[in-house]
């Protein structure tokens, strides 16, 4: 819904060299463009429809835009995660960050059942029931549900790992690595357990963890319907019907099927 003459009109802008100032003009008449510090100008305000246009200044046709972007000139993350301490720009993405710490998944998908916090990550799995991968590599053609596994994959061509360890030195391909690792040094445990009180670093490993107190294991093996808590453990049990063994050692070069086979192992 576009914002009325009478809405736009109370607001226009003042630039300076660090923020930009909505002031409250309380006349129904067409506002002036002030003199700013960035520059004298005598280019006015357009009126297009029930909009005004200002010159090189970002339109907006909610009020509620206008107000989310003010905030970008101001603090950049003005909405503070008082669980964990992470910042955000607006007060809906916090609302949506708090989804995790308090585990409300209201999205649900209607084939499978599962729950998700968020709407993309809903749209996302969704794909999995479609076969869609619309964001293909150019280099090998393999093919993606999301944009960042496609982003994170280029790395392996390229061998860029732009996300340093300032402690350990240690690089990563993705910044959720990078998070990730980082508690390691830190000790951050900001997901526990409401069963129990266990505490992780990270929300997918609290998720794993509940399924030893509700029993599910969503990972069902194809040939023989056996089912797993862990996508991994579904991986490595695959190997028994495959006869794929992926581990060697390397004095006598004998396979193994499982790492922990190759670490018992004695020539």
């Amino acid at each position: 819904m576009s914002v009325i003459k009478q809405d736009v009109a109370s607001h226009y802008f003042v630039l300076n060299q660090q923020e930009i100032s909505v002031l409250d003009q309380r006349e129904t008449e067409e506002p002036e463009l002030r003199q700013t510090s960035v520059g004298e100008t005598d280019q006015q305000p357009q009126l297009k429809g029930n909009q005004f246009l200002f010159p090189d200044i970002p339109e907006f046709k909610c009020s509620s835009d206008l107000t989310s972007h003010m905030k970008t000139h101001r603090n950049k993350n003005p909405f503070s995660c008082l669980t964990c301490g992470k910042c955000l720009s607006r007060k809906q993405s916090l609302d949506r960050h708090m989804m995790m710490h308090t585990g409300e998944k209201p999205f649900s998908c209607l084939t499978c059942g599962k729950d998700f916090t968020h709407k993309y990550s809903l749209n996302c799995h969704m794909r999995i029931h479609t076969g869609e991968k619309p964001f293909t590599c150019t280099t090998c053609g393999k093919a993606f549900i999301q944009k960042r596994n496609l982003t994170g994959h280029l790395r392996t061509h390229t061998g860029e790992k732009p996300f340093s360890c300032l402690t350990c030195g240690k690089d990563f391909l993705q910044k959720r690595s990078w998070t990730f690792h980082m508690r390691s040094h830190s000790g951050e445990k900001h997901f526990s357990c409401t069963i129990c009180g266990k505490d992780f670093n990270q929300n997918s490993c609290l998720n794993q963890h509940m399924r030893t107190h509700t029993g599910e294991k969503p990972f069902a093996c194809i040939t023989c319907g056996k089912g797993f808590t862990q996508k991994c453990s579904l991986n490595s049990h695959m190997r028994t019907h495959t006869g794929e063994k992926p581990f060697s050692c390397i004095i006598c070069g004998k396979g193994f099927s499982h790492r922990w086979l190759k670490k018992v192992y004695r020539v």
